[in-house]
């Protein structure tokens, strides 16, 4: 498996994931108008595109397919994270997670943060972020229950 910076020929792949990975991972935690709101339609090409041009941007790839990614900003803010629904638990994510500490210590960040999801806190728990505190998203006037998580890294 390979951990990359994401190229423009991976925008498909990346917002393909994103949809499916909520409607059939997170829709365990999140009622159908919930998953709905959060991912109503696979967003267009362009969306995608100028999303990416604002963070720095890591996908996993096995075999030529796009099977995890993540966004980092630079102040340490990780926006999404996922991997997908047919790779889960296995190591996919403690992967793109070790290239993101390694970027943040590079780039002396003293904290990585984000808003995570219901399904995805397991995880972030066990990659050493605690919860600051718990608060709820909206998304297209539905209310979605989330948690700030953060991650202090050593000087």
């Amino acid at each position: 498996m390979l951990i990359r910076p994401h190229r423009n020929g991976d925008v498909p792949g990346i917002s393909r994931l994103y949809y499916d990975t909520i409607h059939l991972i997170n829709s365990r935690d999140y009622t159908p108008e919930q998953v709905d709101a959060w991912a109503p339609v696979v967003p267009d090409m362009s969306f995608w595109k100028e999303r990416l041009k604002k963070y720095r941007v890591y996908v996993a790839e096995e075999d030529g397919c796009i099977v995890g990614f993540t966004e980092l900003d630079t102040t340490g803010h990780i926006d999404c994270f996922f991997v997908h629904h047919q790779w889960q638990r296995r190591g996919i994510g403690t992967r793109l997670m070790k290239r993101v500490v390694a970027t943040a210590g590079k780039e002396q960040m003293p904290r990585l943060f984000a808003e995570v999801s219901v399904t995805a806190a397991p995880f972030f728990r066990e990659q050493g972020f605690v919860v600051v505190k718990e608060n709820e998203a909206i998304r297209r006037d539905v209310k979605l229950k989330q948690f700030d998580m953060e991650r202090w890294l050593a000087g």
